[in-house]
C-alpha cells in the first residue's frame, strides 16, 4: 500500500542533500552567476544598473560624483536644446525673451572639474521652461524621445544652483548618458554574487551583444513602455516599441538562450500611466482592443504581446528539439525555459529594491534546476 511513496529516511536523505548544497552554493557557485541586461536604447538600463549600485550600498566614488554633476548640467542644456530644435522643426515662434534665452544657450561652455553651474544660467533656463510654446513642444516631444529627465532637473534648479551642489542619489539615477561598449559589474545581493553585463541599445552598438553570450544564467530585457508612440533618435520612421519586440523576439530565437530564463522589465510605467491618458495606443497599434486611456488595459495589452513572442519561439524550439535524444538531467540543463514579466518604474528605488528580490530568487532557483539539485 505504501510503496508509491518514498521511505521517511530516504526522503529525509534528500532534503538534507538539497540543503547542503544550497549552503554550498551560496558561499561559491562554483562559477559566477552571468546576468546580461539587455535592452534598446532609452529603455532604463544604466538606470536599472546605477540603481543596483545604490541598493547593494556600493557608493559611488568622488570622480564618478563630480562626473555626474556635470552630466546633469549638460542633460539640462542639451535636453533644452532638443526642445528648441524640435519647436523649429514643428514651426512653434517662441517668445521673443524665450527666444533670446535659447540663443545664449548655444554657447555654453563645458564646466571643468568642481566649477559650479553659472548662475546667469538658472534664469535663462527658468526662463525658456515657463514658455507656454516650449511646453506645448514638450508635449509633442514625447512623441520623438525628448529626454524623460528634463523635467526633474527643471524642478530642482534653485537646490542644482547652489554653490555647494553634490548630486543625490536620485539625481545620479536620473542623469542619462548613452551606454557604448560593455559594461560589467560585480553585485552581491542576498549573498549571491553576480556579474551584471551592460551593453550599449543602440542599433550600432547590438552587434557587440554576441561576445557576451556565453555562459549567461539569465537575461534581464528590459522595454520601455512609455516609447509605444515614439520613434527611434536614430530612425525617426521606426517606433520605439516595435523595435523593442523586434529584438526580443530576435533574443528569445537566439540558440544561445535555449535553456535560459528571461526577466523581462516593462519599464516606465510611471510615464506610461500619464501618457496613455492622450496619446491613443490604437493609433500605433490597431490590434489593441482594450479601452482607449486606460492604463490597466494598456499595460496588459503590451505584456500579452512581450509573452506571445516568448511563448512563440519557445514552441519552435521545443518542435526542432523533438527528434532530438533528452538530455540527462545529470547534464544540468532544465527543459522548459521561464519568462518573468515585471512593471516597473526604474527611478523607483523603493519598487526597484523589491522587484531584485524576486530576480535574485529567480536566478537561485535557475542554478539549483541547471545544477540537476532540483
Amino acid at each position: 500500500m505504501g510503496g508509491c511513496f518514498s521511505s521517511p529516511s530516504t526522503e529525509d536523505e534528500r532534503h538534507r542533500q538539497v540543503e547542503q548544497a544550497i549552503k554550498e552554493d551560496k558561499k561559491s557557485w562554483g562559477r559566477r552567476n552571468k546576468v546580461l541586461l539587455l535592452g534598446t536604447a532609452n529603455s532604463g538600463k544604466s538606470t536599472v544598473l546605477k540603481q543596483m549600485r545604490v541598493i547593494n550600498s556600493m557608493p559611488f566614488t568622488q570622480a564618478e560624483v563630480e562626473t555626474y554633476r556635470q552630466l546633469i548640467f549638460g542633460n539640462i542644456v542639451g535636453g533644452l536644446q532638443a526642445v528648441y530644435e524640435l519647436m523649429e522643426e514643428e514651426g512653434i515662434e517662441p517668445a521673443e525673451d524665450t527666444a533670446r534665452a535659447f540663443l545664449e544657450m548655444q554657447s555654453v561652455p563645458d564646466l571643468k572639474d568642481h566649477e559650479v553651474y553659472p548662475i546667469k544660467y538658472k534664469a535663462i533656463f527658468e526662463q525658456v521652461w515657463g514658455d507656454a510654446d516650449v511646453q506645448k513642444a514638450v508635449i509633442l516631444g514625447q512623441q520623438t524621445g525628448l529626454p524623460d529627465n528634463l523635467s526633474y532637473y527643471l524642478e530642482h534648479l534653485e537646490r542644482l544652483f547652489q554653490p555647494n551642489y553634490v548630486p543625490t542619489q536620485q539625481d545620479i539615477v536620473h542623469s542619462r548618458a548613452r551606454t557604448t561598449g560593455i559594461y560589467e559589474i560585480e553585485l552581491t545581493i542576498q549573498k549571491q554574487a553576480i556579474s551584471l553585463i551592460d551593453v550599449g541599445g543602440q542599433r550600432s552598438e547590438r552587434r557587440k551583444w554576441i561576445h557576451c553570450f556565453q555562459d549567461v544564467t539569465s537575461i534581464l530585457f528590459l522595454v520601455s513602455l512609455s516609447g509605444y508612440d515614439q520613434t527611434l533618435t536614430e530612425d525617426h520612421e521606426t517606433n520605439q516599441m516595435q523595435d523593442s519586440m523586434i529584438v526580443w523576439e530576435s533574443i528569445c530565437s537566439s540558440p544561445w538562450f535555449e535553456h535560459t530564463s528571461f526577466i523581462l522589465f516593462l519599464n516606465k510605467e510611471d510615464l506610461f500611466q500619464q501618457k496613455v491618458t492622450h496619446s491613443n495606443i490604437k493609433r500605433h497599434f490597431p490590434d489593441y482592443d482594450g479601452e482607449e486611456g486606460n492604463a490597466k488595459d494598456g499595460l496588459n495589452y503590451f505584456k500579452r504581446r512581450f509573452l506571445r513572442i516568448h511563448t512563440k519561439t519557445t514552441q519552435a524550439f521545443h518542435s526542432k528539439s523533438a527528434a532530438r535524444p533528452k538530455m540527462p538531467q545529470s547534464q544540468g540543463h532544465k527543459d522548459v525555459r521561464k519568462v518573468y514579466p515585471y512593471f516597473t518604474t526604474a527611478t523607483d528605488t523603493e519598487m526597484i529594491t523589491h522587484v531584485l528580490a524576486f530576480v535574485n530568487d529567480i536566478i537561485l532557483l535557475d542554478n539549483l534546476v541547471n545544477s540537476a539539485i532540483l
